[in-house]
């Protein structure tokens, strides 16, 4: 029933999770987020206090569209961010737009080097950079505000090699959500949203067109509240 359940999965109180099911095997997460603080200190943030317990209630967890249905959601912010028309829907090949290439061209230029356009469109600052630019497989989001992505010395083997802003990456993901008129209140695990995301061809919605999109947009919001409301980081697995 799709291709959800294979690949990328998001859970916001891991470790608490970890401790719960698994607690001698615990001993590498714990040591993860004690190498994620040193790095968000090296960068000027406050530490992160992840949740050792979290009722099972307020955890949050859920499966993404493979891996490919984050590419999906990033090529649409590619080209609101060189303010495009939001490209056609497309069934794959989200990856390889040129459009989202350009995009990670010039988010890892140094600022000297950005095109003259962009700078006058946007003030020299790329937006929708938390949800582009991070890893598609691994990798942390904490619940501080930070305006730009946080990249890790390498010797600390933080899983990702960068770190997001939960409240960044909530006001992205809400731009998204109203550029693809993602009605207010839509149930994420609702069949209506796995619908459209298994054949948006077949529905005149904007939403359920750029079903697979939307998909993937209501499941980082939904991580994003779940996230801010226990002060748990988000964990890309």
């Amino acid at each position: 029933m799709g291709s959800y359940a294979l690949g990328l999965s998001v859970s916001v109180g891991y470790l608490a999770d970890v401790l719960r099911g698994d607690p001698e095997g615990s001993t590498e997460v714990s040591n993860c987020f004690a190498r994620l603080n040193e790095a968000l200190l090296a960068a000027g943030c406050e530490r992160h206090d992840e949740p050792v317990e979290l009722e099972t209630a307020l955890r949050f967890s859920c499966d993404m569209w493979g891996y490919s249905g984050l590419h999906h959601l990033r090529r649409v912010a590619a080209y609101a961010a060189f303010r495009l028309a939001t490209p056609s829907p497309i069934a794959d090949g989200a990856a390889e737009d040129p459009v989202l290439k350009r995009y990670y061209a010039e988010a890892t230029q140094p600022p000297g080097l950005i095109s003259r356009v962009f700078r006058s469109r946007a003030g020299n600052r790329l937006p929708y950079q938390h949800l582009i630019v991070h890893s598609d497989a691994e990798g942390y989001y904490v619940p501080q505000d930070f305006l730009k992505v946080i990249f890790p010395a390498e010797n600390l083997k933080i899983p990702g090699a960068m770190i997001g802003s939960v409240p960044r990456l909530q006001e992205e993901c809400r731009a998204l959500a109203r550029l693809l008129e993602i009605p207010d209140g839509l149930d994420t695990e609702s069949d209506a949203v796995l619908e459209a995301a298994e054949n948006p061809a077949a529905f005149s919605a904007r939403w359920q067109r750029y079903g697979v999109e939307s998909f993937s947009c209501l499941r980082l919001l939904a991580a994003c509240e779940a996230s801010l409301k226990t002060g748990a980081a988000i964990v890309f697995c």
